[in-house]
């Protein structure tokens, strides 16, 4: 029997130290996502499969997030640059 492997806990963007939280939450969805099979798929199933799991908080803020491209709004290596750079300033 397959065992189920749980998806990341919502990044929290209001609470605690955002950096941090952002650092867990990219690390276990890296690895999320090879176990549960998206690493192999393409962009916008990868996409969708982080924006179904990364809870509401950062669901509301990728609506807002601008980006360079049409579509990279779909793509997972923008998405997660985008959320760096929110969560990580320079």
């Amino acid at each position: 029997m397959a065992q189920v492997i749980p998806p990341p806990k919502p990044l929290k963007l209001h609470e605690g130290n955002i950096a941090e939280n952002w650092r867990k939450f990219k690390k276990a969805w890296l690895c999320y996502e090879i176990v549960a099979g998206f690493s192999g798929k393409g962009d916008r199933v990868r996409a969708s499969a982080l924006l179904s799991v990364i809870g509401d908080e950062a669901v509301e803020l990728h609506g807002t997030l601008e980006f360079n491209n049409k579509g990279d709004n779909m793509k997972i290596g923008p998405i997660l640059d985008k959320l760096e750079e929110y969560c990580i300033p320079s």
